[in-house]
């Protein structure tokens, strides 16, 4: 078999070749490229998860006092008669017991669906006091239908319905009321609930940011693999493709740290 000129000529280098495969086929500028690319990709899905986290902190209401009970729901609810009871007149208030009492309002036009119409109004109202307890949107994912909060919430004996006639139009405005009450068990439920929650949040998040970590350098770690097959023949086109695959998991990594919730 003929020798090649650098073969014959360079004996030395070619042993140093044989020690040290990965030695002059990897360029530094290569290498510098990719982690560069590795390193800006990890600081940048990094920063989308911090801005996200500093959004929902921004949403997150107070925790509702006994001062600022009236603003779980609206309070100016209160439209009736004045043969209304008290707890009505009242609204929103807590009580001596520590417990919130939330009024809920419900109106119709048809009687028949009055009660159809308290429900969705009583899951609204539950919504918004888990937000006020908790976090915002915390009601996304600690919720309650409208069984269970009329079955364990809604004070028995504290329905009010009056009915008017429409001032426009023909036809009676049928009105109801109720009373929810939340005590301090319900909240250290809620409280427990969350943080329950939150763990799970956190292990997606991990999971998303080991998993994008691991991606970034099999990427590198097959370039650099392929590279050495090709003893850097496509290394220019190799480090285009690999470029372009980082950029992509990036953006995808970015996008799915949006739909994750960061409490």
């Amino acid at each position: 078999m003929f020798e090649s000129a650098s073969v014959r000529q360079f004996p030395e280098a070619e042993r140093k070749y044989k020690e040290f495969p990965v030695v002059g086929l990897i360029s530094f500028a290569a290498v510098s490229r990719i982690f560069s690319l590795v390193l800006v990709s990890l600081f940048l899905v990094s920063a989308a998860s911090n801005l996200a986290a500093e959004e929902n902190e921004a949403k997150v209401p107070s925790i509702v006092t006994a001062e600022a009970v009236n603003q779980v729901t609206n309070s100016s609810l209160f439209t009736g008669t004045s043969s209304a009871p008290d707890w009505v007149r009242q609204g929103n208030y807590r009580d001596a017991g520590g417990a919130d009492c939330v009024l809920v309002k419900a109106n119709s036009l048809d009687l028949a669906e009055l009660n159809s119409d308290m429900k969705l109004q009583m899951v609204a109202a539950m919504n918004q006091y888990i937000d006020s307890q908790l976090e915002s949107e915390a009601s996304l994912y600690i919720s309650f239908d409208a069984d269970d909060i009329a079955k364990n919430f809604a004070v028995v004996g504290k329905v009010h319905d009056e009915s008017e006639a429409v001032s426009v139009g023909t036809g009676t405005m049928y009105t109801q009321y109720r009373q929810l009450r939340f005590d301090d068990a319900f909240r250290d439920h809620l409280t427990s609930r969350w943080t329950e929650e939150k763990s799970k949040f956190r292990v997606m998040q991990m999971s998303l940011v080991g998993g994008g970590v691991v991606v970034l350098l099999s990427i590198a770690f097959l370039f650099f693999r392929i590279n050495h097959a090709t003893r850097g023949f496509y290394a220019g086109r190799l480090q285009f493709f690999a470029m372009a695959v980082i950029l992509a998991v990036v953006i995808s990594g970015v996008f799915a740290g949006r739909l994750l919730p960061w409490y």
